[in-house]
This record gives structure tokens, sequence and C-alpha cells, in this order.
């Protein structure tokens, strides 16, 4: 392994060019192909009227900065996490914080249920489907059978509008619920 300080130094330095290898990578590879010195010409005199330029800035240069943020955050969290707890095995569960993602993504999942349509049909759920009784995951179902049981109000048929993810007979309409 990298016992000695300079195999240390070595293999950060190798770590680094890997990694700035793969961002130039990430940044040059693509449908359109661009050429190095068109990537140059963009970092030092962005001329908003060539193709090349508006591709690199507004689409690949994202695509690779925007992970490569996100991942060195992450590097840090974990870093702070360690050194926090002491502990150079310390996962999030530690500190409870894959508990409160999941509760805020349980809490996001069940605001919104409501105001999203089927995805086939275009159907909303009615104001007495949309309840809180049925505000989780897996109770969406339930949610769209209280749906078609209701009639939803969707696009435009009235009353009469089900959901089409509902067993049924033809037309749509729901079978005995």
């Amino acid at each position: 392994m990298l016992n000695s300080s300079s195999a240390k130094w070595l293999g950060l330095l190798a770590g680094a060019a890997m990694t700035l290898l793969a961002f130039i990578g990430s940044v040059m590879l693509g449908t359109t192909p661009l050429e190095w010195s068109a990537l140059w010409r963009m970092l030092t005199a962005y001329d908003p009227a060539n193709v090349a330029h508006i591709i690199l800035y507004t689409e690949r240069l994202p695509r690779a900065v925007v992970p490569a943020l996100v991942g060195a955050s992450l590097a840090v969290a974990g870093a702070l996490m360690r050194a926090m707890t002491r502990n150079p095995l310390a996962s999030p569960g530690i500190l409870g914080i894959n508990a409160g993602a999941l509760f805020f993504v349980v809490v996001a999942v069940g605001a919104t249920a409501a105001a999203y349509a089927c995805p086939l049909c275009g159907c909303r759920p009615t104001r007495r489907a949309s309840g809180s009784k049925f505000s989780g995951v897996a109770k969406s179902r339930a949610l769209w059978r209280e749906l078609a049981a209701a009639g939803g109000a969707g696009r435009g048929r009235g009353d009469r509008d089900v959901c089409l993810l509902q067993p049924g007979a033809p037309g749509g309409r729901p079978a005995e619920l």
C-alpha cells in the first residue's frame, strides 16, 4: 500500500490527474464533435455567437462541474462526520441522517401527491380523494381507487372521468371496487 510519504504524494497526484482527465473527457465528449481549441477559446474569450462555445458553456461544462462539486461536498461531509465521531468507519446512519432524509421524502410525496395527474389519462384526484388519510406512497393505489369511485375531474368529460389505472370495462369505467 502507500506507506511512505512520497508514495502517498504520488498516489494523490495520480488521483488528481485521473480526475482532471475524466473532467476534460466529460466536457469534450458528446454527440457533437468539438476541437480542443474550442474549449480553450471558450474559457479565454467566450463568443455567444459561436455554436461550439454555446454547447460547451450551456451543456457540457455544467454537466462536468455540478457532479464534481457534489462529489467534493459529499467527500467533505464524510470526512467531517468521521472526524466528529472519531470513528473511521462511521456511516450516515449514526447521526440519523438516513431516517431524517426518509422522513422528508415521505412528507414531500404525501404533500404533493394530490397535485399530480395520472400518467395514463391525465385525471387528477378530487378534493374527496386527496384527503390526509391518503398521504403516502404505499397508499397511492387507494388514492386512485377513491378517485375512480368519486369520478375525478380530469380532461373535461364531467363527472364520468375516471382513472385508467383501474381495471374495468371499455371506456375507462372501473369495475366493482
